[in-house]
């Protein structure tokens, strides 16, 4: 299909173009050069045009998620990408994929219609912890990281934990401090992301700064002014790039499960480290005040990308609040700003070099807002007049167009051709498995889009 889209005020930072009114033509769901005699034209006049969103850190089904499917009302996988795709998204990133989790995670994604989707790989100091006290280069640990991103079809690695503390006397092994994991990643050389949860006990120590290396939901490290100032200085003097981590203000009290555990408990889930996943915890206003700051501010919105606290369920109820107090917090903060958080560094951190821009050759998806809105800015962009999807529109005038066009999506991985002693270091290292083909994703769980590993990484 060729599409154009006349006359729009585009928003696209990466190619420095902030509210120019302009014209933008999609050809074989690129951005591509003008052309005549489109197959369709879309009156932009009165509309910003944004790049499609990048959600970035949200748990879609995520471990101890499925619980929620008990739940009346509790939106499903095609319920919840027509939320995203009313906002504006055409990405949805999966932050807390394992090993076990796999296969349902990707089969989860394959049933989001309106969305291109990927995954996090998450591996504990369970899985690649002997690594870290053996005389094993860290070389190959990288590679460990290209095999495991190629086995279970992941975009990136993302370490949840960088320190362990077990009592039990077999799991010695284990007891590893903060700082020596830090150490051991500081002699990387990475070409493709990695993620690295920044926790409070990490704020004292001597940060890495390796290329690829990025800090994942720092607003959680953020528990006072203390920690505000250390994440601050972390920013300022080692140029720290991350997703920040916002959470409503509001009560989570719609979030809590109501089971035999106890009614209102918060959703937690134990996969293996040294203590559970915690899906639901809210901080206190301050702390959310703190991080709102922080994701604001003039020297650091650059560095920080957005992702929430909330559930992938809850952004439709979450989204609009957080993205009206970004605006509200500072008077400084403008569309250009939402862009690069929303959809710029989203696509860094994922490593997606053909989204979050309107550049030639991106992929086809744009996002059209109305201007002229009496809504607070922040709140007018989380409500979408018309989605564009690889050159195909999937919303219009604020209404999901069903049944979606195919094929319009895809599921994004890391790739390369790993050796027969790659495969064999693998199953070395996850010997908590009884047999590791049983993890394996089947290739029809998804129409795959591989991003191939230079054959020299690591």
């Amino acid at each position: 299909m060729k599409l154009v889209i006349k006359n729009v005020e585009v928003y696209d930072p990466q190619n420095h173009i902030e509210g120019e009114v302009r014209n933008i033509y999609i050809q074989d769901g690129l951005i591509s050069k003008p052309f005549k005699k489109p197959d369709k034209e879309i009156d932009g006049a009165g509309f910003w045009a944004l790049p499609g969103g990048i959600e970035t850190g949200t748990q879609l089904a995520t471990y101890g998620l499925s619980f929620y499917g008990l739940k009346e009302n509790f939106p499903g996988p095609s319920e919840i990408s027509r939320q995203y795709a009313a906002m504006g998204y055409t990405h949805l990133h999966e932050s807390m994929m394992f090993p076990t989790t796999a296969q349902g995670i990707h089969h989860y994604l394959s049933s989001l219609p309106y969305q291109d989707t990927s995954a996090s790989l998450c591996l504990t100091l369970r899985e690649f912890g002997t690594l870290i006290g053996s005389n094993i280069p860290p070389e190959w640990t990288v590679r460990f990281f290209t095999t495991c991103t190629h086995r279970f079809r992941a975009l990136n690695i993302r370490l949840p934990e960088t320190s362990a503390h077990f009592k039990e006397s077999n799991l010695a092994r284990y007891n590893i401090l903060a700082q020596r994991v830090i150490d051991y990643l500081s002699q990387f050389s990475l070409k493709f992301p990695l993620l690295i949860e920044l926790t409070s006990r990490l704020l004292d120590e001597d940060l890495p700064q390796i290329p690829h290396l990025y800090y994942s939901h720092i607003g959680r490290a953020i528990d006072g002014e203390y920690a505000f100032k250390q994440v601050s200085n972390l920013i300022a003097n080692k140029g720290i790039i991350g997703d920040i981590g916002l959470a409503p203000q509001e009560s989570h009290s719609q979030l809590k499960i109501e089971a035999e555990i106890g009614e209102g408990e918060d959703l937690s889930a134990h996969v293996g480290m040294h203590s559970p996943l915690r899906y639901l915890k809210v901080p206190p206003k301050s702390q959310s005040d703190f991080v709102t700051t922080l994701a604001t501010h003039t020297d650091f919105k650059g560095h920080l990308a957005f992702s929430s606290l909330c559930l992938g369920a809850q952004a439709k109820t979450f989204y609009p609040e957080i993205f009206k107090r970004l605006f509200e917090t500072d008077t400084s903060y403008t569309i250009s700003d939402f862009v690069h958080q929303t959809r710029v560094l989203p696509a860094a951190l994922l490593g997606l070099e053909n989204k979050g821009h309107l550049g030639i050759g991106a992929q086809g998806d744009v996002a059209l807002y109305k201007a002229n809105n009496s809504l607070p800015i922040g709140e007018a962009l989380s409500r979408c007049h018309t989605l564009i999807k690889s050159g195909v529109p999937v919303l219009e005038k604020g209404e999901i167009l069903d049944p979606p066009p195919e094929p319009i999506k895809k599921t994004y991985f890391r790739s390369h051709t790993p050796s027969e002693r790659d495969f064999a270091m693998f199953a070395g290292y996850f010997k908590s498995y009884p047999r590791i083909e049983h993890l394996d994703v089947p290739e029809a769980l998804g129409t795959w889009e591989v991003i191939s590993l230079p054959e020299n990484n690591g």
